[in-house]
């Protein structure tokens, strides 16, 4: 949650339009709910209520990165997200979550 804070807090400082991706583990004990959100670009207040759950926290091994957004909310480098997607596209197809 700090990290989170801390985020928000910078890209107000800074006047940037920013949202957070979060980043999942992706390996066998990833959780589906936690394994779904790879790569999906939240406002921290997503984030937060996200890991606001006692169940989210549990063993959880993810992590948020600031993504700069334009005014639409749209990631400024759209690989960012292209890449993370891809990743849990393989993720899933190897642990089979459809």
């Amino acid at each position: 949650m700090k990290k989170i804070e801390d985020c928000a807090r910078n890209a107000r400082m800074h006047g940037l339009n920013m949202k957070l991706m979060h980043i999942s583990a992706l390996n066998q004990e990833t959780r589906k709910t936690h394994a779904e959100r790879h790569g999906v670009l939240f406002t921290p207040e997503q984030a937060r209520l996200f890991w606001s759950n006692r169940e989210n926290q549990r063993n959880c091994r993810c992590s948020v990165t600031l993504v700069m957004v334009d005014e639409a909310g749209r990631t400024i480098i759209p690989e960012i997200t292209e890449r993370a997607r891809a990743a849990y596209e393989m993720y899933n197809k190897r642990y089979g979550f459809n």
